[in-house]
């Protein structure tokens, strides 16, 4: 068999040597001498065998004994009889502890006798089964329907064709209830392939088939999603067909905005065009209100839209009273307002989400709230809430298996080592994420890779290794300000002084005005203030100091990297402004919060640009206190393992003397 199988194609080696297979066993002709000594077998067993042998291969490797009778056309004591002489001559097994219920020993047996029979009997045997399924599983069909499905496919006629169609469907629609969208997408993608075949099929029928392998795909991972989805969408408007437009635009979501840096032009007309559409009292109104907000997150002039958007959404839903509506509308509502201004709002919203996706008693809605509410936590420097909600979600991702909920989770998990200080672990999760974000077709997975990166290799003080990776994150994703910022400063660290110099100045050159106010503002905001004070602009510092003085109490955290204490970057500007005492307690602050988060590689470096700022000033008293702190970080850094920043501790405290 394995010589046939080589010789065919059917299977050939690998790269490493390994033989793999290159079709399925259902595709597969078997040779001459596999038929013949199967068949020499059963005709050993008497033609009445022989006959229900080959009805029981028609009906699957497994087959209970009542249905085969039925297929047969004899009653069941005869159809024992010849299972157990089948059983004696190792062609078929009782299953073990399910009595009635035989399979054939091995796959190529029941292949083997399928085989021997011609396509229009084939066909009407298929048709037999089906039928007797149906008898058989009569006001259960539930766990028959992917057989029934097969049967009726293999089957001839259009009536069959039809109800193949139609139990395929139901196939899909149980596994998606039972949370396995991988077998969805194969039956929604059968029934699609069976609906070609069937004269006069309606239209609307194949958007709803269309509209549910969108749903699959989504789930399961497959990047087609968004152009199936699309083109349910499309294929609704230029009908009419209000109901599945609506729903076409709904389920095109990954639950937030669509890609970092970009508006998706495509998904916000075909949300505009579903808003058109919809009545005025359709309750799915309030969550196409709250995705076009959400949508539109990356366009800068957009803001006051989106607050408007959202809010018009939140009040309907609130009015209707449906509990996975409000979740829905406010995991939306977190994405569409998040600004460091929002953080008092967006703590009370993600509370009330929380409650809301418990009463919808939605599983992936509960994943959405338990996100954003840990981001904001952390925003809020509340590690222990933070902490809470990282524990469910690890739960619930398992429980589901989706592969974007894997994706989510794994730069959640990127966050925390972040906080706490094991930048290796950080750096594996973070390239755990982006691989399964590529293969699951995230459409920003490298660019969310780079947002994880960046914080990661600056915690390191190796922020300059990635800014030829950063100047072509800032090419491909113009719309996200932070990477321009963060590019600036890996330019600075590697000695290119100019051009960092040149990225400040065409970023300030409105007093920073022109900085969006999106998830990554504040982030935007710090990673200057560190330019300005590298690079000692006072101008551009002046301005940052003011842009960030009153978010000094936050954390800084766009759901994906941290820089930790706002009040750290303060402490820089305002020691390169001279103004000592407020930057005295600008880093002190910082410190505290670090400590208390217990985020040990975020306090090391505090304590870091304290020390190096108290050198500065040039004042007898204060190098004492920046010799202490600069001795501190680098023990701190070196039993962290972070040699970069433990080298530029050390050198420092000890040309301290010099200065």
């Amino acid at each position: 068999m394995v010589r046939h199988l080589a010789e065919s194609g059917a299977i050939e080696r690998d790269s490493e040597g390994r033989w793999t297979a290159a079709t399925s066993l259902a595709a597969l002709e078997l040779p001459e001498s596999i038929h013949e000594v199967v068949s020499g077998r059963v005709a050993r067993l008497g033609p009445d065998a022989e006959r229900l042998l080959r009805a029981a291969a028609i009906i699957g490797r497994e087959f209970d004994v009542d249905v085969l009778a039925r297929v047969a056309a004899v009653d069941e004591d005869a159809a024992l009889d010849v299972l157990e002489a089948a059983s004696a001559a190792a062609l078929v097994a009782e299953a073990p502890g399910r009595a009635g219920r035989f399979a054939f020993v091995h796959a190529l047996v029941n292949h083997a006798l399928g085989d021997e029979l011609t396509g229009a009997r084939r066909a009407r045997m298929h048709t037999r089964v089906a039928q007797a399924l149906e008898e058989h599983a009569a006001g259960r069909l539930g766990p028959a329907l992917g057989e029934l499905a097969q049967h009726w496919a293999a089957a001839d006629g259009p009536e069959a064709r039809s109800k193949a169609c139609d139990y395929a469907t139901r196939a899909g629609r149980a596994a998606l209830a039972q949370v396995a969208p991988d077998e969805a997408v194969r039956w929604f993608e059968q029934a699609l392939e069976i609906q070609a075949g069937v004269p006069g099929a309606d239209a609307s029928d194949r958007r709803e088939l269309l509209l549910a392998l969108g749903e699959a795909q989504l789930q399961a991972g497959v990047p087609d999603f968004r152009e199936t989805l699309l083109d349910v969408a499309r294929m609704a408007e230029a009908a009419g067909d209000a109901d599945r437009l609506i729903r076409a635009a709904l389920a095109n979501s990954r639950g937030y905005f669509s890609s970092a840096g970009f508006v998706d032009g495509d998904r916000v007309a075909v949300l505009e065009a579903a808003l058109g559409m919809a009545a005025r009292q359709d309750p799915r109104r309030a969550s196409l209100l709250a995705l076009l907000a959400a949508e539109l997150l990356w366009s800068p002039g957009d803001h006051v839209r989106r607050r408007a958007l959202s809010d018009e959404a939140v009040e309907l839903v609130r009015a209707d009273g449906d509990a996975a509506a409000l979740a829905h509308v406010l995991t939306l509502r977190v994405t569409a307002v998040w600004s460091p201004e929002t953080l008092a709002e967006r703590l009370a919203v993600t509370g009330e989400l929380l409650d809301a996706a418990e009463a919808a008693e939605d599983p992936v809605q509960r994943f959405w709230a338990l996100v954003w509410r840990g981001a904001t936590a952390l925003q809020a420097g509340d590690p222990e809430d933070a902490d809470r909600c990282l524990h469910a979600l690890r739960r619930l991702t398992t429980r589901l298996g989706q592969p974007r909920l894997q994706f989510v989770l794994g730069t959640q998990e990127t966050v925390r080592a972040q906080f706490d200080g094991d930048l290796d672990e950080a750096e594996r999760s973070a390239n755990t994420a982006v691989a399964l974000g590529l293969e699951t077709g995230e459409p920003d997975a490298l660019s969310l890779f780079a947002a994880q990166l960046g914080p990661i290799r600056w915690q390191q003080g190796r922020l300059s290794e990635v800014a030829e990776l950063l100047g072509q994150i800032v090419a491909e994703a113009p719309g996200v300000a932070v990477f321009g910022a963060m590019q600036a400063l890996a330019e600075a660290e590697a000695g290119r002084a100019g051009r960092a110099r040149e990225l400040l100045e065409r970023a300030g050159t409105d007093g920073f005005a022109g900085v969006p106010a999106d998830p990554v503002q504040l982030g935007t905001f710090a990673l200057w203030a560190e330019v300005a004070a590298d690079l000692c602009a006072p101008a551009e510092a002046a301005a940052l100091l003011q842009r960030l003085e009153p978010w000094r109490d936050q954390v800084i955290l766009d759901a994906l990297g941290t820089l930790g204490s706002a009040a750290r970057p303060l402490g820089l500007v305002a020691a390169a402004l001279g103004r000592v005492e407020e930057a005295d307690a600008h880093f002190a602050h910082a410190l505290a919060v670090h400590e208390r988060m217990r985020a040990p590689s975020l306090a090391a470096r505090t304590d870091l640009d304290w020390g190096l700022a108290l050198q500065r000033t040039g004042r007898a008293g204060d190098q004492a206190r920046a010799s202490e702190l600069l001795g501190r970080a680098a023990q701190a850094t070196r039993e962290l393992g972070l040699p970069a920043l433990e080298r530029r501790a050390r050198e420092a405290a000890e040309a301290a003397p010099a200065r």
